[in-house]
């Protein structure tokens, strides 16, 4: 347990462009973020999911680099003008194996390195997926 809390205060620190206690993080992967998605990253851990207008990597890997850190799937709602997304980026086991869950089997879907990004859908839509995924 402390090892997470220590590795979950870590992450909080590259979020915010500090150096960490544990060594960790990578200039090559984008972590800091700007200060109007602060907020949002805050909202996303107390919700469980994060819900954002024009990804960045940086938002990306800190909200799954952090829910990975407790064993937990990182699930992201990406907004855009085209239609919605959904993110499943669910922690690797030690086979390297993950499966799509039932509700997103029915939408296109491309395999990323953190998961899957499925859409594009409707805003309603992706709402009743993200509530239907929340439960797993």
């Amino acid at each position: 347990m402390k090892d997470e809390q220590r590795r979950a205060e870590d992450l909080l620190r590259l979020t915010k462009g500090r150096p960490t206690k544990g060594r960790i993080g990578s200039r090559a992967v984008a972590h800091r973020l700007r200060t109007h998605e602060h907020a949002g990253f805050r909202l996303a851990l107390e919700r469980g999911f994060l819900e954002v207008r024009g990804l960045r990597k940086a938002i990306l890997n800190s909200f799954t680099e952090y829910k990975h850190t407790y064993g937990q799937t990182a699930i992201i709602h990406e907004k855009t003008s085209t239609g919605d997304w959904i993110h499943w980026n669910p922690p690797i086991d030690d086979n390297h194996t993950f499966s799509l869950p039932g509700p997103l089997q029915g939408f296109p879907k491309e395999v990323t390195p953190l998961g899957f990004r499925c859409g594009p859908m409707s805003r309603p839509v992706a709402r009743e997926v993200l509530e239907t995924l929340r439960a797993f």
